[in-house]
């Protein structure tokens, strides 16, 4: 008994942050998911002032921060507490609110559905989200891969020029037309000739000590979707390093020692892809 009611107190501590008038929310660029979670939650949260910041971006101030797949409290903590005095990581971490994978945009949706008293209002994040769950995979039919690649990019341009992409996603359907899918071959063609040039082969020790080859890239556009499709589903490893104004960031689908990324005492946040 008093399991659920602790419970039902923290889920309600968290809508209740979820309700907050200003809001920042922390995502990744380069992540397919978490940069749709972002957008789409913004759309879906017309009441409040929502500012969306990358990861390697400086944070807003807010009432509340919330965190899309970049991991929980005791890593991003680890990670600002280089930069950030004490006492404002306090502050910040106290007010935050962390949704991990795997099944974010899952998690994400339900979260606003009962902020609003049990349904999602505009149902974006619902919409996406079984799209979202399968980009990783080769299961999906080509229409349905082809129209997620297309709100993928209509959500990293929305970004890009403040704005939420909402109306267009809404009305948007989840297969896209044989016009488009053969469009979107001949598009693909022209990045595969392309991909000599985005990526380098290189070797780097994992978590569990072994070697292993990675796909290294350093693009920060949308091609980048592409590039980390095509090595998760050919089970290849790929790996992206950029630094952020806290410290360094290292994306990829294997976890590693922080010592190989690590010089002097800059900060590291690994984040693995799922």
């Amino acid at each position: 008994m008093f399991g659920n009611l602790f419970k039902k107190k923290e889920e309600r501590t968290v809508i209740e942050m979820l309700e907050a008038q200003h809001q920042c929310v922390i995502f990744n660029l380069l992540d397919h998911e978490s940069v749709m979670a972002a957008t789409l939650y913004k759309a879906s949260t017309l009441l409040a002032n929502v500012t969306l910041v990358d990861v390697r971006d400086p944070l807003h101030p807010a009432d509340t921060y919330v965190w899309l797949g970049l991991g929980n409290r005791e890593q991003l903590t680890d990670f600002y507490s280089v930069a950030l005095m004490p006492q404002q990581l306090t502050e910040v971490m106290k007010n935050s609110v962390f949704i991990e994978r795997p099944g974010l945009m899952k998690k994400l949706s339900d979260l606003v559905a009962e902020r609003s008293g049990g349904v999602e209002k505009n149902p974006l994040l619902s919409k996406w989200s079984i799209s979202a769950d399968l980009f990783h995979d080769n299961s999906p039919e080509i229409e349905r891969i082809v129209r997620y690649y297309a709100a993928l990019d209509m959500c990293h341009r929305a970004y890009a020029h403040c704005g939420d992409a909402a109306e267009e996603l809404s009305v948007m359907a989840l297969e896209a037309s044989p016009g488009e899918v053969k469009d979107f071959k001949k598009q693909q063609r022209e990045i595969n000739k392309s991909l000599a040039r985005k990526f380098r082969f290189i070797t780097y020790p994992t978590k569990d000590s072994t070697i292993h080859p990675f796909h290294q890239f350093i693009s920060m556009d949308s091609i980048c979707y592409s590039l980390i499709r095509r090595c998760m589903t050919c089970n290849k490893n790929f790996l992206h390093t950029s630094m952020s104004v806290y410290g360094q960031i290292v994306y990829s689908n294997k976890r590693f020692d922080k010592q190989s990324f690590k010089h002097g005492n800059d900060a590291v946040l690994f984040i693995q892809s799922e």
